[in-house]
């Protein structure tokens, strides 16, 4: 494609990133239910970059890269919503600033990372392809803690069934 071709092609990913985010918003707060959203999005990123990686006809790449773009916009809708679910007041802050403090970490480690992963190979495949690892790694992170979350609720749970017993008795 030439540069026009090019411009407006990403212009409509971009587009397309966008109505994304605002229906993946849509869809969780619907449902009530971020963390599983935000588990399927992780994991079909991690495919986007394993198709990607392996991808020798241009088109499918370009269909990926979309998709990938597409996933991520969805991914960031639902990951900055969490927090403001799970943590109040000062713990919110706090929770915030080391969600920042580990970006900015992996915002060192992954260019650098992508960097050795091209020295070494000579080739962008096995950048795109390692990322297939952190994206995992970030989905059971979130289905853990979902999981926490759950198993924290139904203990609450029952607690208040607890005390309800106890006054009924009285």
């Amino acid at each position: 494609l030439d540069a026009t071709h090019v411009g407006f092609l990403i212009a409509a990913v971009a587009g397309l990133g966008a109505v994304a985010m605002i229906a993946a918003g849509w869809v969780s707060d619907r449902r009530g239910e971020r963390h599983l959203h935000l588990v399927f999005f992780l994991l079909l990123q991690a495919c986007t970059y394993v198709v990607m990686g392996l991808a020798t006809a241009p088109v499918l790449f370009i269909a990926a890269y979309a998709l990938s773009f597409a996933v991520q916009m969805s991914i960031q809708a639902l990951f900055w919503l969490i927090p403001g679910d799970v943590l109040q007041g000062k713990s919110a802050a706090a929770g915030l600033a080391a969600v920042g403090s580990i970006g900015m970490v992996g915002a060192f480690a992954g260019p650098y990372a992508w960097g050795v992963a091209l020295d070494h190979t000579g080739s962008y495949q096995a950048g795109l392809l390692g990322l297939f690892v952190p994206y995992v790694m970030a989905a059971l992170i979130i289905g853990v803690l979902r999981l926490n979350l759950k198993a924290k609720d139904a203990g609450v749970s029952a607690q208040l069934i607890d005390a309800r017993i106890v006054v009924a008795k009285r």
